[in-house]
């Protein structure tokens, strides 16, 4: 041992899982918005039928992909936060403990 802390943490490769989550979370939301719009226009009534069984229908479950779609968009945006803020976490610990081997090791900079 030679009398220095070390560090063996990888905060960087946390930080990039962070930034994966984030990526994922961002084509996720985007895939969803784009089914949203692909959604309003193939249900209309003449994909249900125009008789009142594919009105029924429409009104009964015309929305409720829509819906689901808006959820899945927003869990997107939220995945894509959460991943940004873990990269932040991440590289902010690390410039601590940094900072925190600078004084214990009592290294000049």
């Amino acid at each position: 041992m030679t009398g220095f802390v070390q560090q063996n943490v990888s905060a960087h490769e946390i930080a990039g899982m962070g930034r994966h989550l984030g990526g994922t979370g961002k084509d996720f939301a985007g895939r969803a918005r784009a089914a949203v719009g692909e959604h309003d226009r193939i249900a209309t009534p003449e994909a249900f039928g125009t008789d009142k069984l594919g009105a029924q229908f429409l009104k009964t479950y015309g929305e409720a992909p829509h819906q689901v779609l808006k959820a899945m968009a927003t869990f997107g945006d939220q995945l894509e936060e959460i991943g940004k803020m873990v990269a932040d976490a991440a590289l902010t610990q690390f410039d601590a403990e940094l900072e925190n081997l600078r004084k214990v090791n009592n290294v000049q900079t």
